[in-house]
């Protein structure tokens, strides 16, 4: 079943972590790092500031600083990791003009594998960063005693670090129940146009399967400002432009125990849907499996080298 019709993809994972990216991050992590460099050197009375300027403990002052300088880092690294991406991007397009896909990620003709490991990775990465970050204020909650405001605002991160790690422990048990599963192309890379054929291999058979969905779909990323007045800020949406899927259902037992399932689509003209993974914006294509099963669900992902003939 084909759908034509953009739309929205709330709650999708993007390629594009940021919506700043090379000389302006690091332009832009520059007075974190100076600012949470100051107040750490205040705090410990490198710079000499009385002790009335402190509107709470020493300590705390320097673990806020701490959490300026370490995010102006991040941003640093980022920056300076992009525009390294970008240099090699533009050898590669040199080296091999006709051949748009080796600049643009690093594929593995033969196949990918399933994102369920770095999702797990990640998450872990991202709740620890979390988890530091909440970990000043409710030192300060508990050692202080701030104002009802100020316990609402602490409440509020600790709910969404409880949030995260839950899931998090939910992508580990669904790593667990299925393994990492591959998706094998029969040819590579996939032009527009033309098939898209591919065996998706499970690292083991889905318990009580009854029914699997293969969603094909292209994604564009845009960088929009939402809100208004001091609401006002940046954020990356995911709009689906194209999708196909393909279900199998009243699926015999022999089925029901399948590692290897044959997939193939076809691919639409049309130079709006080619793939730039390097851009930022990213423009990509994207294989989705979903199979309910007792428990938790089997929901792999998968990138695809999908572009226009050369």
């Amino acid at each position: 079943m084909i759908d034509l019709q953009r739309k929205e993809l709330r709650g999708h994972s993007t390629i594009s972590r940021t919506t700043i990216e090379g000389w302006p991050a690091v332009f832009f992590s520059l007075p974190f790092i100076g600012a949470g460099t100051l107040i750490i050197l205040a705090s410990f009375n490198v710079i000499p500031v009385k002790d009335s300027s402190f509107h709470a403990a020493r300590e705390v002052a320097a673990s806020f600083g701490g959490l300026f300088a370490l995010a102006g880092l991040l941003t640093l690294i980022h920056g300076l990791l992009s525009l390294n991406a970008k240099r090699k991007a533009a050898f590669l397009s040199q080296q091999y003009p006709a051949e748009r896909w080796r600049a643009d990620y690093p594929w593995d003709p033969q196949g990918i594998k399933a994102d369920s490991s770095k999702k797990v990775k990640s998450g872990l990465y991202a709740n620890l960063g979390i988890t530091v970050f909440c970990a000043p204020f409710n030192w300060l909650f508990f050692a202080e005693q701030p104002d009802r405001i100020f316990q609402l605002f602490i409440g509020f991160f600790d709910l969404i670090l409880v949030i995260s790690w839950a899931y998090w422990v939910y992508l580990v048990l669904a790593l667990w129940k299925y393994g990492v599963s591959s998706l094998e192309f029969h040819q590579f890379p996939f032009f527009l146009g033309g098939q898209a054929g591919m065996t998706l291999r499970m690292n083991r058979p889905a318990p009580g399967l009854k029914e699997m969905k293969a969603t094909l779909r292209h994604i564009e990323e845009r960088y929009e400002t939402r809100g208004s007045g001091k609401n006002k800020s940046s954020v990356i949406v995911s709009y689906e432009l194209y999708a196909d899927t393909l279900t199998m259902n009243n699926l015999t037992p022999f089925q029901q125990q399948a590692v290897q399932w044959p997939l193939n689509f076809s691919l639409p003209q049309g130079s709006q849907y080619n793939t730039c993974l390097s851009c930022r914006p990213a423009k990509y294509w994207e294989l989705e499996v979903n199979a309910q099963t007792p428990g938790i669900d089997y929901c792999p992902s998968f990138l695809l080298p999908v572009y226009a003939k050369p």
